[in-house]
């Protein structure tokens, strides 16, 4: 009895210990060299009008939701929502958002559902003054 379970021990330590052809091997890759999504940064040089500090067009992707958005920043949103658009855009949703920090701008723009990120201005709020009124929609 005391064989066969010396036995039994030695296949599974074996068989574990040797790759099995079946599974896929993945090389790994070093933490440094990963990279973070961040979704693109438009208007933010104050060429385009005066930069509004904390001000957002935030795109979704199509299917994305408001709620999803919430859920992958690990945030409450509608804290800074100002104005939920979700007819401006063919195939996407957006929102437009105040006095959002720093950081969580940085929250924003790492997760995966959000297409872009607009800096508000003073040149773009009157140019998108007229889609806006047409769409509006308070979240």
């Amino acid at each position: 009895m005391l064989f066969l379970l010396i036995c039994a021990s030695a296949v599974i330590a074996t068989t574990m210990s040797s790759p099995n052809p079946r599974h896929q091997i993945l090389p790994t890759c070093p933490e440094f060299s990963r990279q973070t999504y961040q979704a693109p940064l438009h208007w933010c040089d104050g060429l385009s009008g005066n930069v509004i500090k904390g001000n957002y067009l935030i795109i979704l992707s199509r299917g994305y939701t408001f709620e999803d958005h919430c859920y992958n920043t690990r945030r409450d949103m509608t804290k800074y929502l100002r104005i939920y658009l979700n007819e401006m855009f063919f195939d996407a949703v957006g929102y437009t958002c105040d006095s959002v920090p720093d950081k969580v701008l940085v929250n924003i723009r790492t997760d995966i559902g959000v297409k872009e990120v607009w800096c508000d201005t003073n040149s773009r709020r009157e140019l998108l003054q007229p889609i806006v009124s047409r769409s509006l929609h308070h979240y």
